[in-house]
């Protein structure tokens, strides 16, 4: 009980000090320029500031929020802790204390801000910038949404690049497009040639709306403003229309893509390379592959090779079999399944426990698949593709990184 009036004492002091330096500081927004700024009808009681930014409804609570904890029983930072979390990273916090500790630390930052809003309606650029660090480190998406969209309304010139890049992931995870969309316009208007930055930032939230006439639109104003389209995003653009098999619009997007122009990284690449599968090209995966001077890696080969089993291109399947003693590739489970796939599909059945004796020379365990298909020797069709489909699926969701 002691430590918590302790806390709540130093809270009290902290609101105070904040109270008086939103008088004196020209970093503080003053009561006469939140008037100007937030607009409300006449009638019901006003909210604060932060309440009205952050989407809170008129008992205080954000309207996304989805936990049921009661405050009292999370314990909140200091705002000089707070700091110190933003001077870090995910993976130095996660090494230095470990996971469980990490999470904790997530949890009471959010309670912390949530605490923070609740009592400092007029924050200063330094305090919404070092509640983004620390939400930064700790991968808080609520905390990293709401401080940017806070000092987009009140301190735009206090934004950098790097708080759109660094919190972009975290609108898209929250699905907060319309807002995306919205600090877009707004720059357009305050700069009529908006930095590429900006571009990205509401071309991903428009592909994750499939939204595919903004999309073009976007896409043709970027060239026009002669930027460089990143081969990241546009992969990810092919993958959603191949999803929804839209093999014109793939064709239309993958006109402009070269595998020797701007940065390829592996997961782009083979993002690329699946898409094409997908949609039933997969003569242009091979050509686009065929093309690129990246260096063969394990997931490259099996997209590679998965894309010729899934199409039934038998040639290119004993091709990439043949040529794959030519690499020094450190193989899993998944890629020598895949292989056990194209030896069926090949009629090379004989050769599957040589596959299962290099396994176990690695030291690479079989699986339930791997046991299927050794057992079986068939391609069941519906079963195989109905499972390469959900693993893509999960395997990009799993690498949202923008």
């Amino acid at each position: 009980m002691h430590r918590l009036a302790a806390i709540r004492a130093s809270q009290a002091v902290l609101r105070r000090q904040t109270a008086l330096s939103a008088a004196s500081s020209r970093h503080v927004v003053t009561l006469r320029g939140i008037a100007a700024l937030v607009h409300r009808p006449v009638g019901p009681p006003q909210q604060h500031v932060l309440s009205s930014w952050l989407g809170k409804t008129t008992h205080g609570v954000r309207a996304f929020a989805s936990h049921h904890t009661n405050d009292d029983h999370v314990e909140l930072l200091s705002f000089s802790e707070v700091k110190k979390l933003g001077l870090t990273t995910m993976d130095e916090l996660i090494h230095s204390r470990g996971k469980p500790a990490f999470f904790a630390a997530a949890k009471r930052l959010k309670f912390t801000w949530k605490d923070f809003c609740a009592h400092n309606p007029y924050p200063s650029a330094t305090e919404l910038k070092t509640f983004f660090n620390a939400g930064r480190a700790l991968d808080a998406d609520s905390v990293l949404v709401e401080t940017v969209m806070a000092m987009h309304k009140v301190f735009p010139k206090e934004l950098k690049a790097r708080h759109f890049m660094e919190s972009r992931v975290s609108f898209l995870r929250l699905r907060k497009f319309d807002e995306m969309q919205a600090i877009f316009d707004a720059e357009k208007i305050a700069h009529p040639h908006p930095q590429p930055i900006f571009y990205i930032w509401v071309l991903t939230a428009s592909i994750e709306q499939n939204n595919l006439d903004k999309i073009k639109a976007l896409l043709a104003e970027m060239k026009h403003e002669g930027y460089m389209i990143p081969n990241e995003t546009v992969s990810r653009l092919l993958f959603n229309l191949a999803k929804k098999g839209d093999k014109d619009g793939i064709l239309d997007i993958f006109a402009d893509l070269d595998p020797n122009v701007g940065i390829w990284t592996v997961p782009a690449l083979n993002r690329t390379l699946v898409s094409l599968g997908m949609a039933g090209l997969p003569q242009l995966a091979f050509k686009f592959y065929g093309e690129s001077t990246m260096d063969l890696v394990a997931a490259t080969f099996k997209t590679v090779l998965e894309i010729a089993v899934r199409n039934e291109c038998k040639k290119e399947a004993a091709d990439i079999l043949h040529n794959r003693k030519l690499f020094d590739l450190t193989l899993d489970t998944p890629e020598y399944n895949i292989i056990l796939e194209a030896l069926i599909l090949l009629d090379r059945c004989d050769e599957m426990q040589g596959i299962l004796d290099e396994m176990a020379a690695a030291g690479v365990p079989a699986n339930a698949k791997s046991n299927y298909l050794v057992k079986t020797k068939t391609l069941d069709r519906i079963y195989l593709h109905s499972k390469h489909l959900y693993v893509q699926l999960v395997h990009f969701a799993s690498t949202l990184v923008y």
